[in-house]
């Protein structure tokens, strides 16, 4: 019993440290790295624990009569891949391309294998109460998912690795009481030691961490020009990432300040007070800014109150406060940026008595606020905040679908605008698909629909004005020839009511020009030339709408996006390595002697299911985190809430698995159990669920279906270690994170190409295939005993 319970506490400290090293790795490469890089690296780092896994499987009696270098080495293991990750961006050499990507791959992979080789080693010895371990690993790894969120808002990132690594030497000093002949001394003397270096190191240590060099990331882009001087005024980390205010004084000694989410997204800071002084600079700024052009033409009653999406810095507030829009409602998304602003820009962010800033996911307060909005204000609200459990779900993708563009126009009055700033036409043309799927519900033409519309544009920045009602031409003349006098008509130009101008003329040197006044595709829509539909599926950009089924706005790339081609690559390496580990049995021992390779055979059908049902787990928790993810205020929390009760879900089925036989007809039962739950969890549970805003009732609501799912698993390996295998337990492991890794390929696959809702269809189909075989084997199953009582 001893054993078992020291069991128990060690894989529960490892457990919540990997989990924990995870999240915290993804904050650490979301701030040096381009976004969609960590996903990449994460899934490696989680597929090492596979690895570590496998080798135990391979080489598990080498590993026993070592057992105290192994656990040695993973100590060691952490603390050199974690000084040589924050370490490595100091060297350009490895800079952001393949090599970068290697090395961090190489780097984050190593203390995950070494951890996975002692998961091994713990199932293994304790193979005849693998469930019970199984669901105490899984508890650790939901205490790490809830405590992440509140670590991370209270501790830097360093401090944050201090405390997975007190974790693991916590798993190491509970290991040397579990085996009576290992080393204790050593490992006492290495954690000591460790500990002590750690320490020491910390004291002397420079917190601000290097950036890879990429032009993805705004700071890092500034800073490469050496006439251009930047100053850091304060960083704040936190769950959401890392903010940093900085002072940038440019080579024609302009200075500025401005904000950057995880050295991206930068956004410039205004101050109301020093505007209201510097007329000129004022008028420099609301003359240059696309979205106040309509506070030209507004009349009073049409500026009554105003929502913000992501204000930023403050432009967006600058621009309605002097717009005399008598209530501002401005969200944030990033609590680093109000408290920074707050603190160093209180004249925009605190001191005016019409402005009230919220913290909260934008779409979140759109679908819980009662009230109504003249003015909605989204000005490149783009955070490049990863916010989901795949990793390439931008926090911003869900403020620019379909079902987005429904809700902001229902909270609008019905004199009210929506007013987009994007980056470019292409924005603007995926705006505007958006926009005709969502008129296309109501029985609007796309001809018709654009009576609601105007773009214009500086030529850098485009503004797209979508009106809840109608404009009239009375309305449109004023401000098409506004337009033109404040040069806000070039490259992307469009206004209802109005007829196209061309020009085409042939330069000296014969040299011809071609010029046409709006957007050509626009007018052709709005003439009813063709749908924009038609233009949409005959483009080399992917301007399809975006629905919330698969709110990849930014991608612009038909079919699977480039930067994805490589997890294709090995996910069929992967597939290919699957079939030859089952052509070889998993290269598992059995103690029990079977001349016709029965129990082989079983332990292949073992692994088939383990890997099928781990594939369809990821995409189940996939889609639920999906459906739920907008239900809180906050995307962070929203995830960690989730995959808390998603994990403690499947611990407490792992564990009840110990109160019944692991028979054939019982996991028959618990496959069709998970299909049974999965169905009423799509038609019931999540459609019930869409409003609740109750934290204790959404954890509920994903906890109690989760323990279904945590069913099948355990009770597979408690029917393997019926055979005295002598590494079966740690190879279904490694079975299992191949499964999940394979998982989460494929749901990242399917939602860019084809959404969620193909997700947990996909799903359900594997259960349902993993049934069917399950029943074809029975026969099998019964002449081996397997299905025996």
């Amino acid at each position: 019993m001893r054993k078992l319970i020291l069991s128990l506490i060690f894989i529960y400290l490892l457990s919540f440290a990997v989990i924990l090293f995870e999240i915290s790795l993804s904050r650490y490469f979301s701030y040096i790295l381009t976004y969609h890089f960590v996903f990449i690296i994460i899934a490696f780092s989680l597929l090492g624990l596979s690895i570590g896994q496998m080798f135990f499987a391979g080489k598990y009696k080498l590993i026993y009569s070592h057992l105290s270098s192994y656990i040695i080495l993973m100590l060691v293991a952490f603390v050199f891949s974690v000084f040589a990750l924050i370490n490595v961006p100091r060297f350009d050499f490895f800079g952001s391309g393949s090599l970068g990507l290697l090395t961090f791959i190489i780097l984050s992979i190593i203390p995950f294998i070494t951890i996975g080789v002692l998961f091994g080693y713990i199932f293994q010895i304790n193979n005849f109460k693998s469930g019970l371990i199984y669901g105490f690993d899984l508890f650790g790894g939901a205490s790490a998912a809830l405590a992440s969120y509140y670590l991370l808002n209270a501790l830097n990132l360093i401090n944050i690795f201090g405390v997975v690594l007190l974790f693991l030497l916590g798993a190491a000093i509970v290991s040397a009481l579990i085996v009576p002949r290992i080393n204790k001394k050593l490992i006492a003397v290495y954690s000591v030691a460790i500990l002590g270096l750690i320490i020491i190191i910390a004291q002397n240590y420079d917190y601000n961490f290097r950036v890879v060099k990429s032009l993805e990331k705004d700071l890092v882009r500034i800073q490469s020009n050496p006439l251009t001087k930047t100053e850091l005024i304060e960083s704040k980390w936190s769950a959401f990432g890392r903010t940093d205010l900085v002072t940038i004084k440019e080579p024609d000694g302009k200075v500025s300040k401005f904000m950057f989410i995880d050295a991206a997204a930068g956004t410039q800071v205004l101050d109301i007070d020093e505007l209201e002084q510097d007329s000129v600079k004022l008028n420099h700024t609301l003359m240059h800014f696309g979205a106040y052009f309509p506070f030209n033409f507004l009349k009073g009653s049409e500026k009554d109150s105003a929502l913000i999406i992501g204000p930023g810095g403050g432009l967006d507030i600058v621009a309605l406060y002097f717009g005399d829009t008598k209530f501002i409602d401005a969200v944030e998304v990033n609590p680093s940026f109000v408290e920074l602003m707050k603190k160093y820009n209180p004249a925009t962010f605190s001191n005016q008595p019409n402005i009230n800033v919220v913290v909260q996911e934008g779409r979140n307060f759109v679908r819980t606020t009662d009230k109504k909005y003249d003015l909605i204000l989204l000005t490149i609200p783009i955070t490049k905040g990863i916010r989901s459990s795949d990793f390439l779900n931008l926090t911003e993708n869900f403020l620019f679908t379909v079902e987005a563009l429904s809700d902001y126009l229902s909270i609008l009055t019905d004199e009210g605008r929506i007013i987009f700033t994007l980056h470019n036409s292409e924005e603007v043309f995926k705006m505007l698909s958006n926009y005709f799927a969502l008129k296309g519900k109501e029985g609007i033409e796309p001809q018709e629909a654009l009576k609601n519309v105007y773009v214009i544009s500086d030529g850098m920045k485009p503004t797209l004005i979508i009106k809840k009602t109608p404009f009239t031409v009375a309305e449109i003349g004023p401000r098409h020839l506004f337009a033109h006098r404040v040069q806000f008509d070039r490259a992307m130009l469009y206004f209802p009511f109005i007829q196209q101008v061309k020009i085409d003329t042939v330069l000296p040197g014969n040299i011809t020009i071609n010029w046409q006044m709006f957007n050509q595709v626009i007018m052709d829509v709005s003439e009813g030339k063709y749908d924009f539909h038609e233009f949409s599926e005959r483009a080399a950009l992917n301007f399809h709408p975006v629905f919330d089924d698969s709110p990849f706005f930014f991608n612009y790339e038909l079919g699977l996006p480039q930067n994805l081609s490589s997890l294709l690559i090995i996910l069929i390496v992967l597939l290919g390595f699957s079939v030859f580990a089952f052509r070889k049995y998993w290269f598992v021992k059995f103690s029990v002697e079977s001349e016709d390779q029965s129990v082989n055979k079983l332990f292949n059908y073992a692994a088939l299911f383990v890997l099928l049902i781990n594939i369809s787990d990821i995409l189940i928790q996939a889609y639920v985190f999906q459906k739920l993810n907008l239900n809180l205020n906050s995307p962070l929390k929203s995830f960690t809430l989730l995959l808390s009760a998603f994990l403690l879900g499947n611990g407490i089925g792992s564990i009840i698995t110990k109160y019944f036989k692991p028979t054939s007809k019982v996991l028959n039962l618990a496959f069709l159990s998970v299909v049974v739950i999965t169905l009423i969890e799509i038609f019931v549970v999540i459609p019930l669920a869409g409003n609740i805003t109750s934290e204790p009732l959404l954890f509920l609501v994903v906890l109690l279906p989760s323990i279904f799912i945590g069913i099948p698993f355990p009770v597979i390996l408690a029917q393997i270690s019926k055979f005295n295998e002598t590494n079966g337990i740690a190879t279904l492991l490694g079975v299992s994170g191949i499964g999940c890794f394979i998982g989460s390929i494929v749901t990242i696959i399917i939602a860019t190409l084809w959404g969620y809702n193909t997700i947990i269809t996909t799903a359900v189909i594997v259960y349902t295939i993993v049934i069917i075989i399950s029943l074809l084997q029975k026969k099998s199953a019964t002449q081996t005993g397997m299905a025996a009582a």
